[in-house]
């Protein structure tokens, strides 16, 4: 019995939900090859001979395009799948990525014993720019959501990069801090165009090794397998045959490096797909149930959302906690005449007055766009700038500034990336759902008021304030207390639960309120800089 038979046995016996699929995520950076890798990999499983595939129609699963050179040295553009301008989901400008979205690939192996499913995404590292590579990560994940379970997780690779860079790492770490750690467990790596390095890893090994090494180092401390998971792979062999049946002619020494490259390659895919779905010396791998991602994920969108209120509460309270300490201390004051003493038996409280949406604005945060107003010895900030109201995306964040979703609102030029109304950068936009203003209020005790008609009086009433004024400290800083906790255990479960570490939202907020209250200058409250940068 063939290799090929024994592996569609054990496809056979494979303990997988409805039909015997295997889904198989594609990763990667732009530029990859992951639309050839799809093509080849389809023929390889397909055709285990190179003789074979030489005869028959190649299968073209995606729309490609590549360049090669024939026996006189003159270059040809080759074009597989449909026609180019037809397949929206393709796009061929350089620096972009060539894949617009997220698309499967569906086709049977082994005479029907096993389907695979491959899931082609954008490459991470669009020439777009960062805020498209934060679009591409969303769209991977909403789209992976509609299935039960991913078997692999495959990150591409090209064995050629010779150095770190924070680019290669970027690209690593992109997706991963948006994937529960259990699916670590499914990574698997592969080298493409992997002939040129005798059909090794290359020289960008040591560096995923690296890479991988420095999440293993810090919290949560994922061990991310580096070793049977790695697969090198050629897709000239399949590029050659496609110029062949295209008429393109090459030197015979050509015909025998890409039947070589064949057979490697046809080995490789079912060593693959044999180390995902087992053997007789190795366990098939726990499929990664995608509601753990999904779960972790709306934890984070909602943590996102979070931030902002969460951030105007913790604000609120040092409003008050100051604005309580200023009239303690006022109180406290021996040269207060009685009559002045009378009009201070109040307990000051600072508020926020919410008015709820119907539908979210779109308004700049910038120093430039708001008005700066009096609460108390308090200067408040009030966004008066209404660049699109009403907005109608559905897929900005709440309430936090500078998403890049926001590059898709009316009132943002797209190529300049600046606001068309307030000429502000994107990045002091954001989207609300509520508008809140600070506002002061004197809360007066009516016991206190019905005694104040001696000097004994008032001065008793001051000294009960004074205590309900600590009182009311006292349980300002417990429930300032209770934010921070709660925030860093929000914090902690995305730092525990993802593959590597997540940019903490609430952090980042605070950040630019500190910011915000440095800007005003000599006008700036030094005790709120304090207490803000203390939450940090």
């Amino acid at each position: 019995m063939s290799e090929e038979d024994n592996v569609a046995d054990m496809a056979k016996d494979l303990q997988i939900k409805d039909d015997p699929f295997i889904n198989i995520l594609l990763l990667g950076e732009t530029g990859v090859g992951k639309s050839t890798f799809i093509n080849s990999i389809v023929n390889y499983l397909t055709y285990p001979e190179f003789e074979i595939a030489a005869q028959e129609n190649l299968i073209t699963l995606i729309t490609s395009q590549f360049t090669v050179q024939d026996k006189n040295g003159e270059y040809h553009e080759v074009e597989v799948g449909s026609r180019l301008e037809d397949d929206k989901n393709e796009c061929l400008d350089v620096g972009m990525s060539a894949t617009q979205d997220v698309k499967s690939y569906v086709f049977p192996i082994w005479n029907g014993a096993l389907k695979v499913r491959l899931i082609d995404t954008p490459g991470i590292g669009d020439g777009r720019g960062i805020d498209q590579d934060d679009m591409n990560c969303e769209r991977i994940l909403s789209y992976i959501g509609q299935f039960h379970e991913l078997h692999a997780i495959c990150y591409l690779f090209k064995p050629t990069n010779s150095r770190i860079t924070v680019y290669f790492e970027y690209c690593m770490t992109q997706i991963l801090s948006r994937l529960e750690k259990s699916a670590s467990r499914n990574m698997i790596f592969i080298f493409t165009n992997a002939r040129g390095t005798d059909y090794t890893p290359g020289e960008t090994y040591p560096i995923l090794k690296k890479v991988v090494a420095d999440i293993k180092a810090r919290p949560p401390y994922v061990d991310i397998p580096l070793g049977k998971n790695v697969f090198c792979f050629d897709n000239e062999a399949f590029r050659y045959l496609t110029a062949i049946k295209q008429n393109i002619e090459f030197n015979p020494r050509t015909a025998q490096r890409n039947q070589e490259s064949w057979t490697w390659s046809v080995e490789q895919c079912n060593n693959l797909i044999e180390y995902i779905i087992g053997d007789s010396k190795n366990p098939p791998l726990q499929p990664h149930i995608i509601k753990n991602t999904n779960a972790i994920n709306e934890a984070r969108r909602l943590i996102i959302q979070l931030s902002r209120p969460l951030a105007e509460i913790s604000q609120l309270i040092s409003d008050n906690v100051f604005a309580l300490q200023r009239h303690k201390e006022d109180l406290d004051m021996s040269y207060n005449t009685i009559d002045e003493l009378k009009k201070k038996l109040y307990m000051p409280v600072i508020d926020l007055e919410v008015m709820e949406l119907s539908q979210p604005v779109t308004i700049c945060t910038s120093k430039n766009c708001a008005e700066i107003y009096k609460v108390g010895e308090l200067n408040k900030y009030h966004y008066k700038q209404r660049c699109h109201d009403p907005c109608f995306l559905r897929n900005v964040p709440k309430e936090i500034i500078g998403s890049p979703e926001l590059l898709h609102c009316a009132a943002i030029n797209s190529s300049t990336k600046a606001c068309i109304q307030c000429r502000c950068d994107f990045s002091t936009h954001m989207h609300i759902y509520y508008l809140s203003k600070t506002v002061e209020n004197k809360v007066v005790d009516k016991n206190i008021q019905k005694n104040i008609n001696n000097k004994t009086a008032v001065l008793e009433n001051c000294q009960m304030l004074i205590k309900h004024i600590s009182t009311r400290k006292n349980e300002l800083d417990e429930e300032h207390n209770i934010i921070t906790k709660t925030c860093a255990k929000f914090a902690h479960f995305l730092q525990n639960n993802t593959i590597t570490p997540f940019s903490d939202s609430y952090k980042e907020y605070i950040e630019y309120l500190i910011t915000r209250e440095k800007s005003l200058g000599k006008l700036a409250k030094k005790a709120i800089v304090d207490h803000l940068e203390k939450t940090l």
